[in-house]
């Protein structure tokens, strides 16, 4: 059902907007208030998310946003560099000036905005930037591939390690601007191999930001 799907996103939304961690616990009767609703098509959205991999239901103790696994994370990054690669090089098959016109005017906001070092404003234009490149790609099964891996990626801004991908964020020598000048000139195998490195090296640094300051990734996700 559709309001069974826009409360859902509406309810991740909300619990990533609002900062909830891992360890924060998810109450239905909270998120009915807010959106005006009885419990039951809230506890039928946590049951969708649940299923999507977003939130987990822990034995005796309540919901709560998933926590990942090292090795999970590990996953996911490897899945996103490759599938991101594959959208920016079939984008170069497909693109139009409107959306090259919109690409770059993600760039010069998030320029505008590195001074502030605001992560949510920040998170949001990078999120932006990566989902038109996907959506704009032609390929259905690919834009609902890397969509969950954005959001799932998203809820770790609500642990430890949203701070490492703050950071390096600003220090990723594949830019937005090289992904785009690639695709611009229509180079599919080098708007590919840069998308493609531009997530490989933020997996790698995230995890050396991560093991750096003490994280201990064999508990994580358990």
């Amino acid at each position: 059902m559709k309001i069974n799907n826009d409360l859902q996103e509406k309810v991740l939304d909300h619990l990533l907007a609002s900062g909830f961690s891992h360890e924060d616990t998810i109450r239905e009767i909270d998120l009915a208030k807010i959106f005006g609703v009885s419990v039951t098509p809230v506890r039928e959205a946590l049951n969708n998310l649940e299923e999507k991999g977003f939130v987990e239901r822990r034995k005796r103790k309540g919901t709560y946003l998933k926590s990942f696994s090292f090795k999970e994370i590990n996953e996911m990054y490897d899945l996103r560099s490759v599938l991101e690669g594959l959208a920016a090089r079939l984008l170069c098959g497909v693109v139009t000036p409107g959306i090259i016109r919109k690409l770059k005017g993600l760039i010069e906001e998030y320029e505008r905005n590195k001074p502030g070092r605001k992560h949510n404003v920040l998170s949001d234009i990078d999120y932006r930037f990566h989902s038109l490149i996907v959506e704009s790609c032609k390929n259905e099964r690919l834009v609902g591939l890397v969509k969950n891996f954005h959001v799932i990626t998203k809820t770790l801004k609500g642990a430890k390690s949203g701070e490492y991908i703050r950071e390096i964020a600003f220090k990723n020598p594949f830019t937005h601007l090289k992904i785009l000048e690639a695709i611009e000139k229509s180079d599919a195998e080098q708007a590919e191999n840069i998308a493609k490195k531009h997530v490989e090296w933020a997996k790698e640094n995230t995890i050396k930001m991560m093991l750096a300051e003490g994280v201990d990734v064999l508990e994580m996700g358990k």
